[in-house]
């Protein structure tokens, strides 16, 4: 896993020739959560 924990929001966006994925890690003080959006 990745250990953020001063990281509080990561945005990733990849876009590819047909699909546009984009990517959220949000960490918290203790939790993780990482959520990830796929538009197709």
């Amino acid at each position: 896993m990745l250990n953020m924990k001063h990281m509080k929001k990561i945005l990733i966006h990849t876009s590819s020739s047909t699909t546009q994925s984009s990517v959220i890690f949000s960490c918290h003080e203790e939790k993780e959560d990482i959520v990830v959006f796929s538009l197709v």
